[in-house]
């Protein structure tokens, strides 16, 4: 059985959690099959909380506009992937050193 503490999450955490999830889909350009897959919740969950959370969208702008927010949803993805694999080169280079030559 589950400990207490497992059992009551607090809406507030769930709602903050839930919205960044939604800020994967929408604002990042992670495609919304690959987020539910990692996340282990449903396709349907994540479209239900991209309609619940996600901002208006405002009135239609031209296709440069469109076209700029495209590009900087997929520069803030592509930063934050080159970010992981900084830290993980940095990971596997600090543990390679640590081991003695054979």
């Amino acid at each position: 059985m589950y400990p207490p503490w497992r059992l009551q999450r607090p809406r507030l955490r769930c709602a903050v959690l839930t919205r960044n999830r939604v800020a994967r889909i929408t604002e990042r350009g992670y495609p919304v099959a690959e987020v539910a897959k990692r996340l282990g919740v449903s396709q349907d969950a994540l479209y239900e909380w991209k309609k619940k959370f996600s901002k208006a969208p405002g009135p239609a702008g031209d296709d440069k506009e469109a076209e700029i927010r495209r590009l900087q949803r997929e520069l803030a993805r592509v930063t934050e992937e080159r970010d992981i694999l900084k830290k993980a080169t940095a990971h596997f280079a600090i543990g390679s050193r640590a081991t003695p030559n054979k």
